[in-house]
């Protein structure tokens, strides 16, 4: 039920904010808010995170970003599912960066390119601009990060004091 309810709520935050971005900011300069903190601004990404793989052929981006994201996204989905050994954590990481992988995948498949419209920036410090979607990812892979770092395997040594 966990798993339903966070992707059905991660999708439908993700997509809720996108068309409110191509309604509302499509054809808007940017905004700056916190000290020119966040930025506001709308954003077509025909390729990946950071743009990566906009420069690609179309035809090398449909199989790469919608033919092979869509079948990992359908093998992790049928492994949350499935796999009822996963901890608390690792289903709620796994269930942010599918339900974010789906929201995006359904910006490529019906638009022609992912909606991206938030910017964070301190100085020299910037991110590119993302979307809830992408968020998600990024918690998910956070969570995954932090909890094998702190999941570290006992040493020989521990095992020896006992």
């Amino acid at each position: 039920m966990l798993i339903l309810v966070l992707l059905i709520s991660n999708i439908g935050i993700d997509q809720f904010t996108k068309i409110l971005a191509r309604w509302y900011l499509k054809f808007q300069p940017p905004s700056h808010y916190f000290g020119g903190i966040l930025t506001i601004v709308y954003s077509e990404n025909p390729g990946a995170f950071l743009s990566l793989g906009a420069g690609m052929t179309d035809g090398l981006r449909l199989w790469i970003f919608t033919i092979g994201v869509t079948a990992f996204l359908v093998a992790a989905t049928v492994f949350l599912f499935r796999n009822d050994k996963l901890d608390k954590a690792s289903t709620i990481a796994l269930t942010l960066m599918v339900g974010g992988g789906i929201g995006n995948l359904i910006d490529r498949v019906m638009q022609g390119a992912v909606t991206d419209f938030l910017h964070l920036g301190i100085g020299a410090l910037q991110t590119g601009v993302f979307n809830v979607a992408d968020m998600a990812i990024m918690a998910g892979t956070g969570i995954f990060l932090y909890t094998s770092i702190r999941a570290k395997p006992e040493s020989k040594l521990d095992n020896a004091k006992q």
